[in-house]
């Protein structure tokens, strides 16, 4: 469609479909397709990429557009290889906005209504005015007679529109065809003041219930008939009325924290309950049906909670004194389906588990900041909330406190939060008068999007296994669920974490940081299995066969030891930079003063040794994968050496035209060691032939930020930046492009939104992950044939399954765990100094040949062991 010009009809139709049947699903396509027309329509192939991006953080909120990511994973890869299988595009999101008046000041209510797309207004003046927001179309309009408007509610059937007046009345309107059926004065007792007004007012199943200022008094309503049955007297100026669900009773709130139950149908007062809290009055009741329970919430934010199984004598169950805190509560919300009650208050929100009726979590406002109101998202995960003065609303993160998104409201601060029964809708209004409509839907979405709030510095994969970790630069690093895209733990550490390695199965994870400690952890688990403790570590390594752990040094003799045990193997008194470990577990092969070294894994003494005899220096090195013992490394002379580590000859040299390497970036080489893709930092793809020394330049499509070689040699995934005219006409801040070195055709390109910061390849088939500025990941596959199987199945992997399963409410929690105070081990200059009642047996170090230890007297071998896979822990069976 999109290549015979019929993208305009597509579009038509869909917000025609819209129209007819108010599936919200069907306004996010169309506003989504709306903002990627540009680019689809120069270039159709990258639509299913496009789409996906987009449609993936929102498919939790927005299921029915999981029909269309299938048909995107099956017809996607036809036009374009690369697949997102977990998008962190963050949401754009505008609101439906509706100018009521010249200032909220002449605004008196907003409502809500079933229809999400309809609300009503009043304002001051006594106009009552229902609003299709989208396209801002007055539907209806009622005047209450020049009397100004208090407030108006709507029952849950929406059948009548009850407004109170300053009249001191209250008008019961057919809501649907906007006439007046009654008008009922409220009266007070005979020896109250006759110059006070309503002070609130409540609606039931049948009735409406409303008192005047300081009266001890409600007078209850029947509306289908419009007028007073009777008037409930209450012991103190009753504050708040509330009814439950089924609309038999009635709990009238009062002065010094007492409440008093009604029966709604025959006037009858059943009980009257105070809390021991009584030094303030009832500002919120809240009624759980399911439970038969009855909450009071006090001015000072204090509760109590009553059974109300017999109604006639409720029973005192918890109560919470919150009387210290010099902070007054400005809105409640219970949210029975989520166990939940959010109190905001104007410097704190609380939130409480109905469950255990205990305080789940509470977060604090900043200094100078206060809250006006904050509601909870649908699924209870996010926390919304309005600050004073700010022109914003913010979205929380329950479990982690992490602020996920701040919206700005561009028609000035807001001054009120309304949230709809019906829908997952949100209503706002500000300074100016303007009324705003969000989708929480839709902005609850960005809490899908797992962010560690520090740019990625470093992404470490194992060579098994569906697990990402992440380094930032502070002290954790991040575990993350390949499937998902979300953060399952944490591991904190005593300083910033400077590296990370990883056995071939994941299960063990050694790290460093910045206050010289080294830590063993079981990935799994959590724990941190044994600490070491006296060097600062300029590079991690880990032998193929992760047995054992070579901790590079640039100031102290780096040393190779035994990861079950933490034991030193040999020391390596020669500094090394850019190592590497050859496949055989033989030697460390790294680089000092222009020199490349390969070091003995067993005694740390340096085997072989190559340096430039012309005076040139030896810029960068590679190791070639299928061919452990040659290596490749160029020089400033710009010559490319391949060099015999075990013959200690170069083998083939390649020259390289001059001037070529003044801008070198990086390079890398093919498996089989037949090509080297050279980076140079502009917008040509660098492609050598080893074996007959021909260079090849392929043009990118901007300039080259990363280049990866895939594993097998076949593609070259790379992502350059774009000019100014596409980044600013598109959005898109770089591109993420794949090449298939076969042809030079570049097989799949997707656009990335936010600025990159690490690029990585796992090993098995060709997942890329893409670390950001922000803190968070994109993950993306490639499919170069669209019968591949193996990558087929993306329709039915997790990333797209894990909203669908209907009983899922929620992630599972990110866990956190905590580094070992204690130090096991003390490496010194020349030995390694164990605690006293450390499980790591103490071996001397004088002794020529290092023994296993026993399991008797080795209770962390066992558990390291237990992580590892079953191998000898000899060197013998290596060598």
């Amino acid at each position: 469609m999109i290549k015979i010009g019929q993208f305009d009809k597509v579009l038509a139709d869909i917000e025609l479909a819209y129209n007819c049947s108010q599936e919200k699903e069907l306004k996010f396509l169309a506003s989504t397709l709306r903002s990627i027309k540009t680019k689809v329509v120069a270039f159709p192939g990258s639509l299913s990429a496009e789409l996906q991006q987009r449609l993936l953080p929102v498919v939790s909120s927005l299921p029915k557009l999981r029909h269309l990511l299938l048909e995107c994973d099956k017809d996607g890869p036809k036009y374009c290889s690369i697949v997102p299988l977990h998008s962190s595009m963050d949401v754009t999101y505008s609101p439906e906005r509706l100018p009521l008046s010249s200032s909220h000041l002449h605004v008196t209510e907003i409502l809500p209504t079933c229809n999400p797309s309809t609300v009503l207004t009043a304002l001051e003046n006594g106009s009552i005015s229902t609003w299709d927001v989208e396209t801002r179309q007055l539907l209806r309009q009622i005047t209450t007679a020049q009397s100004v408007v208090l407030g108006m509610k709507l029952t849950n059937d929406e059948k009548y529109l009850v407004v109170a007046t300053t009249n001191n009345t209250l008008l019961v309107y057919d809501n649907v065809n906007s006439c007046l059926l009654s008008e009922v004065e409220i009266k007070g007792t005979k020896h109250g003041s006759g110059s006070t007004y309503i002070n609130g007012f409540t609606l039931s199943v049948k009735h409406a219930l409303a008192w005047l200022e300081a009266s001890k008094d409600v007078t209850v309503i029947d509306l289908l008939y419009g007028w007073p049955l009777y008037q409930f007297h209450c012991w103190y100026e009753v504050t708040c009325v509330q009814c439950s669900l089924d609309g038999v009773y009635a709990f009238c709130g009062q002065y010094l924290n007492t409440t008093t139950i009604f029966h709604l149908g025959s006037g009858e007062k059943l009980c009257t309950v105070t809390s021991e809290f009584s030094g303030g009055f009832v500002k919120f009741l809240l009624i759980l049906d399911t439970a038969q329970e009855m909450v009071m919430v006090d001015s000072e934010g204090s509760l109590s909670v009553w059974n109300t199984q017999d109604i006639s004598n409720p029973q005192l169950t918890d109560d919470f004194d919150c009387r210290r805190e010099d902070s007054e509560v400005v809105s409640i919300e219970l949210s029975e389906d989520q166990s939940a009650v959010l109190i905001c208050k104007a410097l704190s929100i609380e939130l409480l588990d109905t469950g255990l009726w205990k305080v789940a979590e509470k977060f604090r406002a900043k200094h100078n900041e206060r809250f006006i109101s904050a509601v909870l998202s649908k699924n209870g995960d996010c926390i919304i909330a309005t600050m004073e003065n700010t022109p914003a609303v913010f979205f929380w993160r329950r479990d982690t406190g992490q602020c996920m998104a701040s919206l700005q409201e561009i028609s000035g601060t807001i001054v009120k939060l309304v949230k709809s029964s019906h829908h997952n809708m949100l209503l706002s209004l500000s300074t100016s008068g303007v009324l705003s409509i969000w989708d929480i839907d839709i902005i609850t979405a960005m809490s899908n999007i797992d962010k560690t709030g520090k740019p990625i510095q470093s992404l470490v994969l194992p060579a098994r296994g569906e697990i990402i970790y992440s380094l930032d630069g502070s002290d954790c690093v991040h575990k993350w669920n390949f499937s998902s895209g979300f953060l399952e733990a944490v591991f904190k550490h005593e300083g910033t974490v400077e590296h990370c390695v990883l056995t071939s199965s994941g299960d063990v994870m050694v790290t460093s940081d910045d206050k010289s400690s080294q830590y063993v952890w079981h990935t799994s688990s959590g724990e941190n299995l044994f600490r070491i403790n006296g060097q600062r570590i300029s590079q991690l390594l880990i032998t193929h066969n992760d047995q054992f752990v070579v901790s590079l040094c640039e100031e102290n003799a780096s040393r190779v030891w035994r990861l079950a045990t933490g034991h030193r193997v040999c020391n390596i008194l020669t500094s090394l930079q850019n190592a590497f470990i050859t496949s055989a577990n033989t030697f460390v092969v790294g680089m000092t003063k222009s020199k490349v070294l390969a070091v003995s894994l067993w005694t740390g003494s340096i085997t072989k040794k190559f340096c430039c005899e012309d005076g040139t220096t030896i810029v960068n090195f590679k190791l070639i994968p299928d061919c452990p013992d040659i290596i490749v490394f160029i020089t400033s002379a710009e010559t490319v050496n391949i060099w015999s580590l075990t013959e200690e000859v170069i083998c083939r040299r390649v020259q390289l035209p001059n001037n070529f390497l003044k801008n070198l970036e990086d390079f890398e080489i093919s498996p089989n060691g037949k090509l080297g893709i050279i980076s140079r930092g502009d917008e040509n793809i660098n492609v050598l032939d080893l074996h007959s020394g021909k260079l090849r330049v392929v043009h990118a499509s901007g300039v080259i930020w990363r280049q990866r070689l895939s594993r097998d040699g076949r593609y070259l995934v790379y992502i350059c930046f774009r000019n100014g005219e596409e980044e600013d006409e598109n959005g898109a801040i770089s591109s993420l492009i794949v090449m298939r070195l076969a042809d030079g055709k570049n097989i799949g390109a997707c656009s990335l939104y936010k600025t990159p910061t690490f690029l990585a390849l796992s090993q098995r088939h060709l997942n890329i992950i893409v670390g950001f500025d922000d803190g968070s990941i994109g993950i993306y596959t490639v499919v170069d044939r669209v019968d591949a199987a193996l990558k087929i199945k993306i329709a039915t992997s997790n990333s797209r399954q894990i909203f669908n399963n209907a009983t899922q409410t929620s992630r599972p929690k990110c866990s956190s765990y905590c580094f070992k105070v204690s130090v096991d081990c003390l490496w010194r200059e020349s030995t390694e100094v164990f605690a006293r009642d450390s499980p790591i047996t103490v071996s001397d170090s004088s002794e020529p040949n290092e023994s296993t230890p026993s399991k008797k007297h080795n209770s962390c071998y066992e558990r390291v062991c237990s992580a590892l896979e079953s191998r000898g822990h000899s060197y013998a069976p290596d060598n």
